[in-house]
This record gives structure tokens, sequence and C-alpha cells, in this order.
């Protein structure tokens, strides 16, 4: 068994629910590394239930604008983003965090993220 072991657990948590279309923009205003990203629904999301995405808006514009994460949720109840290493976040980028949910689940959204110390 193999164990990750980041310097310190995250200490920044936010949280997003509701039951329509996922569009969420996580935009911390520090430097910061992204540890986790989970996506809940109570149930598997059905027939054309759409992907979830979890893409970089990278501060220095579109030509660094990079999909990270992926998962059909036609057949899935959670999806989870966890980067092999702490992902860097500079300030004045973003993560956009999607899903069409076209069959309306109650969905919730986890960020888990620490201050970045280079």
């Amino acid at each position: 068994m193999s164990v990750v072991n980041y310097p310190k657990l995250a200490k920044e948590l936010t949280r997003y629910t509701g039951d329509g279309a996922l569009a969420e923009v996580y935009a911390p205003d520090k430097d910061q590394v992204i540890v986790a990203v989970l996506v809940h629904l109570p149930s598997i999301g059905g027939a054309s239930a759409g992907d979830v995405v979890v893409q970089l808006d990278d501060v220095e514009g579109a030509p660094f604008d990079t999909v990270l994460y992926t998962k059909t949720m036609d057949a899935a109840a959670d999806a989870v983003y966890l980067p092999t290493r702490p992902l860097p976040l500079p300030k004045g980028s973003k993560l956009n965090i999607s899903f069409d949910n076209t069959n309306a689940l109650v969905y919730g959204v986890t960020v888990w993220a620490q201050d970045y110390r280079g």
C-alpha cells in the first residue's frame, strides 16, 4: 500500500449545492494548491445526465486554459478529482466546475485547497 503524504492537510473547504445545471467557479484571492474536487449525487446521474468537467481558467489567458478532469455521470453518483500532486492555482486563476445535470438531481460539490507555500 502506498501513502500520499501532503505537507499539511487542506485548510480551506468550499462547498456548493444545487439541483440545476452546475456552473461553479472557484476563484481564491491568493495563491493556492488544489488538493481535491468532489462532486456527489444522491443516485446515479441517469440517461444523458452529462459530464462533470473541472477546467483550469488560467490567469495567463486562454492559451493556458486546460481541462483537468472529465467524468460521465450517466452511471455514476460520484466524481472525484484528485491531482497526483497538489495542483498550483495562482491568484487570478480559477477552477470552473460544470455538469449539465439534465435530470435535476441535487448535487454537492466540495473543493479542498490549501495556501501555496513556495
